[in-house]
């Protein structure tokens, strides 16, 4: 396979702008990573393959401690280049820029009139207040220096973690305080420390990249601008991949219009391990397979058969959703109160559906669910006509919502086995959903016709179902689930 980076300016052609916040790390070592790769911290020296170590289990002192905080706000040549003054008697000169540069801007008072207590291992508190003062609040003023924690938890900075009894640190802790702090605004103001630091040129904004292999191009995006770009391509696209944590709040699907469809037709979008991405309001993400208009007896087996799969983690708020369906989620999906999502074809991970969202089946494929799926009480979840919620053996439902069980009534032609002989006609009946796993909770079910509408407009050849044989089948589908089954009458409303 031949392989070569497109040049710098069809880079730019892509509009490509800054990536958004830092990544919303899940870990230590993620935190760390984040921060290296934006040359905001560092190690302490290499592994033997190369890679940073960034010996996240040690403690770092209180001048170590300070040294990675100059670094978090981009003055570390700043430091190094000025001449400082201190009272401090016990800082070792390798530390003493750093600490200079901090006593000199206010981040630091010491530890009494001469010392900074440069070897006594940092604790939270501490570190807390080096960050707290950089984003402009004052200590003794806006919080207590001693208790610094009441702040952060405030304002998002931390969420609970420490306490007066939990108030021991190492440097994984210390990266995933500055990592957070990166998306921390000053005190009075709408902007971000990252905000700052790329204005400053202090951080380059981050950008995807695009690679050109004989199946396609493989785009690298960070934000929706670039996400957007990659979705408008005039070359073939053989996967997109979401790669920092961003926010959607307008349409962002692979969509096979007749434009598009050489283009995308094998396309995978795929969301990365430890990537979050947010469909905000207005939002929209997925594969619409359906757009395309053209004829379907021309497709080969190379036809339309792109891919959305997610490794990471998907949060639909309100007003947001998925439209067209995941094909396989590996990780997390959050869909939150107002949001609407599309059930995945394959679920290996976990969805959770809060109270007063939505989650539905697609359109014609089945929804094999072999994770774990949550349903909210107050949440809704429904399978529609032809396509069927397959509970598999290694699945579990988890329902305190409702569920809506979409059946079928309609008319079969048999073809005859034998030549000489009649086509013969029967009557079907289909149920949109099946049980090999564990389902329980305090929620309720419901059948309800699916092709009602097209029983009400006369349509052949549906017929209106037999909801009280298909209560009878869905009952044994949730023996000993503890869930109630009842029948909807009429015609669901369309969400």
């Amino acid at each position: 396979m031949t392989t070569r980076i497109l040049s710098l300016l069809l880079i730019l052609c892509l509009l490509f702008a800054l990536g958004g916040a830092a990544l919303a790390a899940d870990s230590a070592e993620e935190a760390a990573r984040a921060l290296y790769d934006l040359g905001l911290f560092r190690g302490v020296g290499d592994n033997a393959d190369g890679t940073p170590n960034f010996d996240l289990n040690s403690t770092p002192n209180r001048a170590q401690a300070l040294v990675m905080l100059v670094r978090l706000l981009g003055k570390e040549a700043e430091a190094l280049a000025g001449k400082w003054e201190t009272p401090f008697t016990d800082v070792p000169e390798w530390a003493a820029p750093y600490v200079g540069f901090a006593y000199k801007n206010g981040l630091t008072n010491g530890t009494g009139d001469t010392t900074f207590s440069s070897a006594d291992p940092v604790n939270a508190t501490q570190y807390i207040t080096f960050v707290l003062r950089a984003l402009g609040y004052e200590s003794g003023k806006d919080f207590k220096w001693n208790a610094a924690w009441e702040l952060s938890d405030e304002i998002g900075l931390t969420d609970g973690e420490y306490s007066e009894n939990h108030n021991d640190i190492n440097r994984g802790d210390v990266a995933i305080i500055s990592n957070d702090a990166l998306d921390s605004k000053y005190k009075g103001e709408d902007k971000t420390l990252l905000e700052t630091l790329t204005e400053s040129g202090a951080v380059k904004p981050q950008t995807g990249s695009i690679t050109e292999t004989d199946r396609g191009l493989i785009i690298e995006v960070t934000s929706q601008e670039e996400l957007t770009a990659a979705l408008n391509q005039k070359s073939p696209v053989k996967e997109i991949k979401l790669v920092k944590d961003f926010a959607v709040n307008a349409a962002s699907y692979v969509e096979f219009g007749a434009e598009k469809l050489e283009y995308y037709r094998s396309t995978e979008l795929t969301i990365s391990r430890g990537v979050t991405i947010t469909v905000a309001s207005g939002g929209e993400l997925g594969v619409a397979w359906y757009t395309y208009e053209g004829d379907e007896e021309s497709w080969d087996i190379n036809g339309p058969n792109a891919k959305l799969i997610n490794d990471g983690t998907v949060v639909i708020e309100k007003g947001g959703k998925t439209d067209g369906e995941f094909t396989v989620n590996n990780g997390t999906i959050i869909v939150k109160d107002g949001a609407q999502a599309v059930c995945c074809i394959g679920n290996n991970g976990t969805v959770t559906v809060e109270s007063g969202g939505y989650y539905r089946t697609s359109q014609g494929v089945a929804a094999v669910n072999l994770g774990t799926i949550t349903i909210a009480k107050g949440a809704e979840m429904r399978s529609r006509f032809g396509s069927e919620i397959v509970n598999d053996i290694t699945g579990k439902i988890i329902l305190d919502g409702d569920f809506y069980c979409g059946c079928v009534r309609y008319k079969a032609v048999i073809p005859p086995e034998k030549e000489g002989e009649e086509p013969q006609e029967v009557i079907r009946e289909d149920m949109w959903f099946s049980n090999m796993g564990s389902v329980s909770g305090s929620g309720k079910a419901f059948v309800y016709d699916s092709a009602a509408e097209d029983v009400a407009r006369g349509n052949p050849p549906f017929l209106a179902s037999d909801l009280n044989a298909m209560k009878g089948q869905l009952e044994g589908w949730l023996t000993g689930s503890g869930i109630t089954v009842g029948i909807y009458e009429g015609i669901l409303p369309q969400r």
